[in-house]
């Protein structure tokens, strides 16, 4: 987010979409991964919107962790006109498993936090955030900010470790719920 938009359309704060990291079960117990991650000034929101809706065109539904991203695909509805129809079709497959977890599931590892980084670990030991350069959301935005505006060197080096805890949340998202 930043006080100035970067992008046409956009209001002052406003949070853009920039990346996203999808994971499609095959069937046969192995998964299908599609990833985006925005890279330089331009805006990213058309390419990043037909990425997103060729790689969930087959989904019955896809499972997310929150309202975060049906309000970002609300957000591209109106950066992505041309996409309307496609986006309006992917957010009506949205599922959102917080609410499943929140009132069905608890653990005390979960240490009061319905959150992803808490949640997911006790739920899928497999799966941790331990390992990753960035660990939370303030970082993140620190780090997009830094792949989207500051020189091409950084970028470079700064790609793989946004792109691991990218597909580190998604991965959760497909766990053992």
């Amino acid at each position: 987010m930043r006080a100035v938009p970067v992008w046409p359309g956009m209001a002052p704060w406003e949070q853009a979409p920039a990346q996203f990291s999808y994971h499609e079960a095959n069937g046969d117990g192995t998964y299908t991964h599609a990833e985006y991650l925005a890279e330089g000034p331009k805006d990213c929101r058309p390419e990043l919107a037909r990425a997103m809706v060729e790689a969930t065109k087959n989904a019955e539904k896809v499972a997310t962790y929150s309202s975060f991203e049906k309000t970002r695909i609300r957000g591209l509805q109106e950066a992505v006109p041309e996409l309307r129809a496609e986006l309006e079709t992917l957010e009506g497959k949205l599922v959102d498993l917080l609410p499943v977890v929140r009132e069905n599931v608890y653990h005390p590892d979960f240490l009061g936090s319905f959150s992803l980084k808490y949640v997911l670990h006790p739920l899928v030991p497999e799966l941790t955030y331990d390992d990753l350069v960035i660990v939370d959301g303030l970082v993140a935005s620190v780090e997009i900010a830094r792949l989207l505006f500051v020189a091409a060197r950084f970028r470079r080096r700064n790609t793989t470790a946004y792109g691991r805890i990218c597909s580190t949340t998604a991965s959760g998202t497909r766990g053992r719920w």
